[in-house]
């Protein structure tokens, strides 16, 4: 009867752990972005789509723009689920970089992307995001291209706007 009772016990204890391991994976802390406007509006975080409305280089092609409502992903058990946290971020999906220096691997130590001098663009898998200040989602933005130094200093190497789709 006893080695019944340790084993039941056993089983009970790491059908736990498992449960737990299970979302050891899940980045719960950190910020996310959706990948691209499909995925945003599939997981009803979407809220405008952007167009290229200008531009003065040529290094990369924009493939998308939108804001989305900020998240980040909760662990539920069995699942992953996305938990909204007010605000908006801005994303951009780029594509085809033309230029070997700015590149996606390149991202921050070469170049990087602001809208002004306190505000950087984060990014991964080529979709860059931009926290707003405020739930307010305006006509346009315009979007520095900084070329950065090796003692870290940045100078401005382009600049694109992007205007909202009506």
């Amino acid at each position: 009867m006893k080695k019944i009772k340790k084993s039941k016990v056993g089983i009970i204890i790491y059908s736990i752990a498992f449960l737990f391991a299970c979302n050891f994976d899940v980045n719960t802390s950190d910020p996310q972005q959706s990948i691209n406007i499909a995925q945003s509006k599939e997981n009803r975080l979407f809220v405008s789509a952007f167009d290229l409305m200008n531009t003065d280089t040529s290094i990369f092609k924009i493939k998308e723009a939108w804001i989305e409502k900020c998240w980040r992903w909760e662990a539920d058990f069995w699942k992953k689920k996305h938990l909204v946290t007010g605000g908006y971020q801005f994303n951009i999906l780029l594509d085809s970089f033309h230029n070997t220096t700015f590149n996606e691997g390149n991202y921050n130590l070469n170049w990087m992307m602001k809208n002004n001098p306190n505000d950087g663009y984060f990014g991964k898998q080529y979709t860059y995001f931009l926290f707003l200040k405020k739930e307010i989602v305006p006509d346009t933005l315009k979007v520095l291209i900084l070329k950065v130094s090796e003692n870290g200093r940045s100078e401005i190497f382009g600049n694109f706007t992007l205007k909202k789709k009506h």
